[in-house]
């Protein structure tokens, strides 16, 4: 399944593209975001094939509250492209997510910004529940954007 939000951000493309690709200012507009731990690097010096593993706190299902339990989500870098791409594979036992960030230079010094994240349920005994997956990870790549746009607006000015 396919996913795919657009935000304008009033802030440069280089800072945005900055927030979406160090991982400490990545953890500042991903608030569940525990840690990231570079496992490799490609030999070349390169940045696409670099991987990471990320420590998220799991929020709780009943209340949306962040609870105590962590998943580790494994991946790579697939596209680095400065300032205007950046693409991850993320996944866990139960589900694999493929992101692509689009940036463009919007009107004045704004950003155009667009995420389309595909994902798939691995885990065989929720496949079933892919439907109602989306749902959830719509609303949580709307709500990663915007507080990606709250912290590079915030610190535009």
């Amino acid at each position: 399944m396919q996913i795919t939000s657009t935000q304008q951000i009033n802030a440069p493309i280089d800072d945005v593209f900055r927030l979406l690709t160090d991982p400490e200012q990545v953890r500042r507009w991903i608030p569940t975001l525990e840690s990231t731990e570079t496992v490799s690097t490609p030999d070349d010096g390169g940045v696409v094939g670099t991987r990471f593993r990320n420590r998220i706190r799991n929020a709780n299902s009943s209340t949306s509250r962040v609870g105590h339990t962590v998943t580790n989500y494994d991946g790579v870098i697939t596209e680095f492209d400065p300032p205007s791409r950046f693409a991850v594979r993320v996944g866990s036992s139960v589900i694999l997510l493929e992101t692509r960030y689009e940036l463009s230079r919007g009107p004045g010094d704004s950003t155009d910004l667009q995420c389309i994240t595909e994902f798939r349920v691995t885990h065989w005994l929720l496949r079933w529940f892919g439907w109602f997956m989306n749902k959830a990870i719509q609303l949580g790549m709307t709500q990663h954007l915007q507080s990606l746009k709250r912290v590079a607006e915030a610190d535009a000015r």
